[in-house]
């Protein structure tokens, strides 16, 4: 009964604009949601527009963006680029702080685009089969505040 759905993500209480990465089985899965129809004596389902999915309900309770797959990945696939999704983002981090000076208080972004970028392309220098790094999917806002 530890299964995570939509309704389960919903709920939570999520840190605003935190990033998620979500390195599971087509976890980037989305779709329709099936409803019964109010019109209809007869209960029918009934396909409407509003996608369904991981990936938005994370976004909806409050993440500013979330990794994810589009199909079955290997345990190792999904460890090797989080390990390096990880490693730049830690390294972004370092350096966006580092060019803030002392006593100022703008905000400072880092580029998760770029960062994903990164962690595909050393993906794809090690696995060459696409199947292993070309199912990542960067979804949300795009700029990460530290």
């Amino acid at each position: 009964h530890n299964k995570l759905t939509t309704a389960r993500i919903i709920e939570l209480q999520l840190s605003k604009g935190a990033h998620f990465n979500l390195m599971a089985c087509a976890s980037g899965r989305q779709g329709t949601h099936k409803v019964a129809s109010h019109k209809l004596e007869a209960v029918q389902g009934v396909i409407t527009d509003e996608v369904m999915g991981l990936v938005p309900a994370f976004l909806f309770s409050g993440a500013g963006s979330v990794t994810s797959t589009l199909w079955p990945i290997m345990d190792e696939h999904g460890a090797v680029f989080s390990n390096y999704f990880f490693r730049e983002f830690v390294e972004a981090r370092k350096k966006a702080r580092s060019q803030l000076t002392l006593g100022e208080e703008e905000l400072s972004w880092i580029d998760l685009a770029e960062i994903h970028q990164k962690a595909v392309l050393e993906m794809r220098r090690i696995y060459k089969q696409p199947s292993a790094w070309a199912g990542f999917v960067l979804s949300g806002c795009w700029k990460f505040q530290i």
